[in-house]
């Protein structure tokens, strides 16, 4: 995965994504659905997919990765 701040920096419009963020509760880096803020010029984490437990079909890395394009899905229907 690359890192959060690889991701395009140059786009005006928000943009949701996933990728790796240090969790320091477990000292481990895990998978995060970040979103890119063009105002601010920054990425923020939204979730950081830990827990397995309700999620036996698909991995943290898959979830991230689906629900992340989901709420990009979404946020371009909504502009």
């Amino acid at each position: 995965m690359a890192s959060a701040f690889s991701q395009s920096q140059s786009s005006d419009k928000v943009e949701f994504f996933c990728d790796e963020t240090f969790d320091r509760a477990s000292g481990e880096y895990i998978p995060a659905t970040f979103v890119w803020i063009p105002q601010e010029q920054e990425n923020r984490r939204v979730i950081g997919w830990k827990s397995q437990h309700f999620y036996k079909t698909m991995t943290t890395q898959e979830r991230c990765k689906v629900v992340s394009e989901k709420f990009q899905k979404n946020m371009k229907m909504e502009t």
